[in-house]
């Protein structure tokens, strides 16, 4: 297994986007940092690492920080087979306007995605995605702002809690989970 925390964090804004390959199974990003870093750093890190398929993007939750990457990963060669995004509840989202989710640059998003083929999935709690070579991930929990389990919550709180399984370790990716959540499933 191959597993990169790629920088795609710029000025003082920071941005996730994690490639995970399996030697002759599945490769997989979680999130793709903003739009400015995956032209400028992402794009390069996935050619330099002769990437030409990634099998499934994983959207930890719906700030641009984590899907705005698929911009430019959606205009190059590089091909993606599906994608996890979830969509956040619209009330939700918009409690967030100026600064935080854009409800309608998530729903353009989308639609980019689904004019280039790529099949959108949604992510749900209590899913296994196999990756090959006894490696896969478990989503643990993928809350949608509305139903869960402490009340009112942010556009943090949906980010997919999976979990990497790999032989004997196990990797946590959590997104932006704030304290409320955090403290709910610890």
């Amino acid at each position: 297994i191959e597993w990169a925390m790629i920088d795609v964090n710029y000025s003082k804004q920071q941005a996730d986007a994690h490639l995970i390959r399996v030697r002759n199974g599945k490769t997989i990003l979680i999130d793709a940092g903003h739009r400015n870093t995956a032209r400028d750093s992402l794009l390069p890190f996935l050619k330099e690492k002769s990437i030409k398929e990634i099998d499934t993007v994983f959207i930890s939750h719906p700030h641009i920080d984590h899907y705005g990457g698929l911009d430019h990963l959606l205009q190059d060669s590089i091909k993606i087979k599906e994608i996890y995004f979830n969509i956040p509840d619209k009330a939700v989202c918009d409690q967030e306007i100026p600064w935080g989710c854009d409800y309608n640059d998530v729903i353009n998003m989308h639609k980019k995605i689904k004019d280039k083929g790529i099949t959108i999935k949604v992510a749900m709690a209590g899913k296994r995605y196999e990756m090959g070579k006894g490696t896969w991930i478990d989503l643990l929990y993928a809350f949608d702002g509305v139903n869960n389990p402490v009340g009112k919550t942010d556009i943090n709180d949906l980010s997919l809690i999976m979990m990497l399984h790999h032989s004997t370790f196990r990797f946590l990716f959590t997104g932006d989970l704030n304290h409320k959540i955090g403290s709910y499933i610890a």
